[in-house]
């Protein structure tokens, strides 16, 4: 289909020119090609796998986030986590733009 990407270009199968087309990205309201939210989603969970499960996937009952800001591929990511029993918060920032892009984290651990 002309004007789409290559499935080369989309690794997880989403076809949205957004994630890698400059001038749709543009045409959006952002200065480029924005990350996918499923790349900012996976980077949170694995803070969490890395700081409180030993990297054991089985131990996270659940893993929800509200998005609030765009990532744009080489941006520095860092995550904040809090605990309170099996329950982890969490929040998302960009480092060189000092936006938070993800607020609202929580992930339930199972007890």
């Amino acid at each position: 289909m002309p004007g789409r990407p290559s499935a080369a270009l989309c690794l997880n199968g989403d076809l949205n020119p957004l994630h890698s087309d400059p001038g749709v990205a543009k045409r959006a309201g952002f200065a480029r090609p924005i990350l996918h939210s499923q790349c900012t989603f996976g980077i949170t969970c694995w803070a969490v796998l890395q700081a409180f499960c030993s990297y054991d996937s089985t131990m996270i009952l659940s893993h929800q986030a509200r998005f609030s800001a765009p990532v744009f591929p080489g941006d520095t990511i860092t995550v904040d986590l809090w605990q309170d029993g099996n329950v982890i918060s969490f929040e998302a920032r960009v480092i060189e733009r000092g936006a938070t892009v993800i607020k609202n984290g929580k992930t339930v651990l199972r007890t």
